[in-house]
This record gives C-alpha cells, structure tokens and sequence, in this order.
C-alpha cells in the first residue's frame, strides 16, 4: 500500500493526470500530449487548452514579455 504522501506523488507526476503541456513560441495555442496518451490524457489535455483559453494564456504571455522587452530597452537607454 501507497502512504497517502506517495500516492499523491504519484498523481503529480502522471502524464495522463495533465494530458500535455503549452509549447511556447507560437501566437496559437498547442498543447503537447505524450506520444502514449490514452483517452484519459487526451481529455484532460482538452481541457487543459480549455483552461488556457478562457485565461488568455497566450495573450498575457504576450503583453508580459512585451512589456519585459520595453522595460529592458527603457533601462538600457537611461544607462
């Protein structure tokens, strides 16, 4: 028997429980699904894109690193 510790550990760290993963880099969103994915990995990557989509995921990465660029552009005009 799993303590409940490592049964939790376990959860964490099965693929299927996220379904995937966002791949950066591009201005739609693509989530990543290990190549072994089953019908429970693939739900839970639908909703995983669900879930990135109602928070705007790609578009507050964008403005983020937007605003990165301009402050760090900013900084290095007043050195």
């Amino acid at each position: 028997m799993l303590s409940p510790v490592l049964k939790k550990l376990k959860k964490r760290m099965d693929y299927s429980e996220h379904g995937g993963a966002p791949i950066l880099g591009f201005r739609k969103l693509v989530i990543k699904a290990h190549g072994r994915s089953e019908a429970k990995a693939i739900m839970n990557a639908v909703l995983l894109a669900e879930k990135s989509i109602q928070s705007n995921l790609i578009g507050n990465m964008e403005h983020s690193i937007r605003d990165f660029y301009i402050n760090l552009f900013d900084s290095e005009v007043q050195k």
